[in-house]
């Protein structure tokens, strides 16, 4: 019985999320869930245009903990490499849910610079729902695309579509989402980040974040994320060296309470 309530409730929280979006870093968490504004490697997955704009090999390693629901995480990996001319390659797995309930992603994905201010990039998901053997597991397959376009300095716009082939697979239980994305870097020190989301099964979302650096390394994130009456407040610290960065996020959602991430990542 005790199998069967964490499943129910598993099922419900994930497809509370897929309506709030995941924060796969700690850096999304703390910007309202934005992440098509990443420009390291945790960019694989939310807009993999922004891997063109890495160089070398790159890795990070993020886990996010639901406070309020004992068991219940996010955890990813992602890697990358950038060649000089011929784009980005990259590799990410995630895991999201209870021993009872989880949603499994594995991508591979490529991005690269089409003109100078352009990029475009797309991704290939395997990805697996392990629930009880009486439900049987689910396996399937998304793709997204991906572009980042730079009108002017300082100023990015991103574009994604993930899971464009939505109805056209049998057991598809994944939603197609759309988000368009701004950023905008004001000085050295402050940068500002809003975008705007929708999945075939939810409102539309809106999410703003900003970032002021306190001094050169360290920064301070605030932001939020309003949906169908719901409002998220968010915030965060990052951490950077020339080679390794570390970032703490926080969010206070209405339904799924309190929840803490953080994430790791190295570029040689």
């Amino acid at each position: 019985m005790r199998k069967i309530v964490l499943f129910f409730v598993s099922l419900l929280l994930i497809q509370n999320l897929y309506s709030q979006s995941e924060a796969y870093s700690a850096r999304a968490l703390s910007l309202g869930f934005i992440g098509q504004t990443d420009t390291s490697v945790f960019s694989i997955f939310y807009n993999q245009a922004q891997l063109a704009k890495i160089q070398g090999f790159n890795a990070g390693i993020s886990y996010q903990n639901f406070l309020s629901l004992p068991g219940y995480d996010l955890k990813s990996l992602a890697l990358a490499y950038g060649f000089e001319k011929s784009g980005t390659i990259g590799l990410s797995f995630s895991s999201i849910g209870i021993p009872e309930y989880q949603e499994q992603r594995l991508g591979l994905a490529y991005g690269m610079r089409l003109w100078n201010n352009f990029y475009a990039g797309m991704q290939l998901n395997f990805q697996i729902i392990d629930q009880p053997k009486y439900y049987g597991n689910i396996y399937t397959a998304t793709a997204e695309i991906s572009a980042v376009y730079s009108p002017i300095t300082n100023l990015n716009l991103g574009f994604r579509v993930y899971n464009f082939w939505y109805g056209l697979i049998k057991s598809q239980n994944f939603p197609l989402i759309l988000a368009l994305s701004m950023d905008y870097k004001f000085t050295q020190k402050a940068y500002f980040t809003a975008e705007v989301e929708k999945s075939v099964l939810y409102p539309a979302a809106f999410k703003w974040g900003a970032e002021y650096r306190i001094i050169q390394n360290v920064g301070l994130r605030i932001g939020g994320r309003f949906q169908k009456n719901i409002y998220t407040y968010t915030l965060g610290i990052n951490y950077d060296l020339k080679n390794f960065g570390i970032q703490i996020g926080f969010a206070n959602h209405p339904l799924t309470g309190f929840t803490g991430g953080i994430s790791l990542n190295y570029h040689l």
